[in-house]
């Protein structure tokens, strides 16, 4: 390992600065990058929460007069997000009323389907995550391999035993953090570069 150490203090000093700048700037590059990151996941989080909470204050009241025609139209207009690709509804006994379907390209079209799913009991909202196979992944927080946020959102409070639910495609979250992946790389070698250059042009004369 000696031979690639150079003799000259100057040297070693020059390149010993010049890894920890390459370092610490590496290190708050990805601090930064996965600090943003999180703050993508947790706004499609809230995102979604804030639709199914709006979209549970306006069913209410069809819900209860069983005006189900009223429920598919609601759905269809709330069902306009790019990254939302279900929106249905179920009564208490797990049984679906009502089903939307957001497929990438098209408008979103009501479809019927015989579906029974208990809904999950506790929080009003409930969140998970789950891959291409529809299986749920045992981390509470977005991992690569999710294809889909399922988001659950009770209505009892609203004085009707059911639930909504929905699917979020990932795929834009995805591309998101993709680009702050490859930025924050970019601006990590960009500033490594520019930091060591300067530090060599300033060591160029001999250090006391």
């Amino acid at each position: 390992a000696g031979l690639f150490i150079p003799r000259q203090f100057t040297l070693q000093l020059s390149l010993f600065m010049a890894a920890m700048l390459i370092t610490s700037i590496s290190a708050h590059t990805l601090y930064t990058t996965l600090e943003q990151a999180d703050k993508e996941q947790n706004a499609l989080m809230e995102r979604s929460a804030n639709l199914l909470a709006n979209l549970a204050i306006t069913c209410a009241s069809p819900m209860l007069t069983r005006d189900y025609g009223a429920v598919e139209k609601l759905l269809l207009l709330s069902a306009n997000s790019e990254e939302l690709r279900t929106l249905m509804v179920f009564n208490r006994s797990g049984q679906m009323i009502s089903q939307v379907i957001h497929t990438p390209g098209k408008p979103p079209e009501a479809v019927f389907d015989i579906l029974n799913m208990i809904p999950p009991t506790g929080r009003i909202t409930q969140f998970s995550w789950t891959d291409a196979k529809g299986k749920s992944l045992s981390s509470p927080n977005f991992t690569w391999s999710a294809e889909h946020l399922v988001i659950w959102r009770s209505l009892d409070e609203f004085g009707y035993p059911g639930s909504l639910r929905a699917e979020i495609s990932t795929e834009p979250l995805k591309t998101n953090i993709l680009h702050i992946i490859k930025d924050g790389i970019f601006t990590a070698i960009l500033a490594s570069v520019l930091s060591v250059s300067l530090l060599l042009l300033y060591l160029r004369r001999p250090v006391a």
